[in-house]
């Protein structure tokens, strides 16, 4: 049994490929998955408690991973853009046990890394409490105009941050379920775009 899926699009940002491809840009994405050979990982995805299958093969796990992206950001999606550079999620509960499903005991876990220097930031001399553990430089490097190559050693990172676990538990283990790199756009009066 296989899944067959794609994906096509322009690179002509005011195109319409609803008339037709015209004089713009194309490209065409397709992929078949082999169903029976269960080469994929699946988990809770990010940490939801809805299953989902995923195209790495293993699940990173703390602090013995790296992850290698380059980023050229065109428009940032304006100030209510949490554009992050790096998003992990993951679920495990606070007695350290793996997620099962259980929405009363799961307990989505996140490490995110925002570069965008638009984003109000609530870090603040009088408010410490709404600062990141790691701030790494307030200029927001790798924005737009500054295309770059990132290797990041997310693995070590990770391990490092403060996770509640109820006292007396053992440690969970780190395993991410899932990677993402792009942006969230929350609620804003004007028309945002992120590319």
């Amino acid at each position: 049994m296989s899944l067959t899926r794609g994906f096509y699009g322009t690179y002509d940002l005011d195109a319409n490929l609803s008339k037709g491809v015209g004089k713009n840009s194309y490209f065409s994405v397709s992929w078949q998955k082999n169903m029976s050979t269960g080469n994929a990982t699946k988990g809770f995805n990010g940490g939801y408690h809805c299953n989902g299958r995923g195209i790495m093969r293993k699940l990173p796990e703390s602090p013995d991973f790296k992850v290698k992206l380059t980023l050229d950001v065109k428009r940032g999606g304006g100030p209510n853009s949490q554009f992050y550079l790096l998003d992990i999620g993951s679920c495990w509960k606070n007695n350290g046990d793996s997620c099962d499903g259980d929405v009363l005991t799961d307990v989505t876990r996140y490490s995110e890394m925002i570069i965008n220097p638009a984003t109000t930031s609530w870090c603040r001399p009088d408010n410490l409490v709404s600062c990141p553990p790691y701030h790494v430089s307030p200029t927001g490097g790798g924005w737009v105009g500054d295309s770059r190559a990132w290797e990041l050693d997310v693995g070590t990172l990770s391990s490092r941050l403060h996770f509640y676990q109820d006292p007396g538990t053992k440690p969970a283990r780190r395993v991410w379920s899932s990677i993402n790199v792009g942006t969230e756009i929350h609620v804003s009066s004007a028309g945002e775009i992120a590319e």
